[in-house]
């Protein structure tokens, strides 16, 4: 009986996937597009600076530490001519009038961090 039912479905299922490509596939890449351009105002592969706190929202980010720009340690060149990007390091605290968080002052751009030579693959790994 199930048979049946399927039956009448066949000769529509590739309209239907026609269809999906044509309304679906423009949509994924305008919003790749959309996902690509930082809507702050940043330069593509700039990292985003905090202004407040992740968890609490308080504006009174105190400096503990500052390493300066440091490159990118999940990427790998190809050569070693080729430029690895550096990211500002910089740790501070939510003040006591805040949570008292410790975090990064700032958040490398995700394309820099994830792109062409990140270094992870999954499935490479054999456990």
């Amino acid at each position: 009986m199930p048979v049946l039912l399927v039956l009448p479905v066949l000769p529509v299922l590739p309209a239907v996937l026609v269809l999906l490509v044509l309304l679906v596939l423009p949509a994924v890449l305008v919003l790749a597009v959309l996902a690509a351009v930082p809507a702050d105002g940043r330069r593509p592969g700039e990292a985003m600076t905090m202004t407040e706190c992740r968890v609490c929202g308080n504006r009174t980010l105190l400096p503990i530490l500052d390493l300066g720009s440091q490159a990118l340690t999940g990427v790998f060149p190809r050569s070693r001519q080729e430029r690895v990007a550096a990211v500002p390091l910089e740790l501070v605290r939510c003040s006591p009038d805040g949570c008292g968080l410790v975090q990064l002052r700032h958040t490398a751009d995700f394309g820099l961090m994830y792109g062409q030579g990140y270094g992870y693959r999954s499935g490479w790994a054999s456990s």
